[in-house]
């Protein structure tokens, strides 16, 4: 059985997913896909449970305890406790969704480096 390709809009996200998506994008760049839970609450976690049920993550859970410990003994500041992996689908989402991002702050900063020059 073939799946059909999900078609979510940005707009059909609420502003917790819409957040917690770009977070996780972040997070499979810049960290091998793993969270930290003291980077996001309740809402967030709904969130991704929510972006599973709609196809846009594909897998999402919590470290085994020996990956957490590990990170712990680090020294460092990133402290993960969850993993998370997108879809091919997810991934376009959350690229559209950063392009708009940017879009809006390099407007948002044009507007207001005119008005102080």
């Amino acid at each position: 059985m073939v799946k059909s390709e999900v078609k979510v809009k940005p707009e059909d996200l609420t502003r917790a997913e819409r957040s917690v998506l770009l977070y996780a994008e972040s997070c499979l760049v810049d960290n091998l896909g793993r969270l930290e839970s003291r980077k996001m609450n309740d809402e967030d976690i709904e969130a991704l449970k929510s972006l599973k049920g709609k196809g846009i993550v594909q897998d999402f859970g919590r470290l085994a305890w020996k990956v957490v410990e590990y990170y712990m003994t680090l020294g460092t500041s990133n402290k993960p406790t969850h993993y998370i992996r997108l879809t091919d689908e997810g991934w376009k989402l959350a690229h559209q969704l950063r392009k708009e991002r940017s879009k809006r702050l390099i407007n948002e900063n044009t507007k207001e480096s005119l008005r102080k020059a």
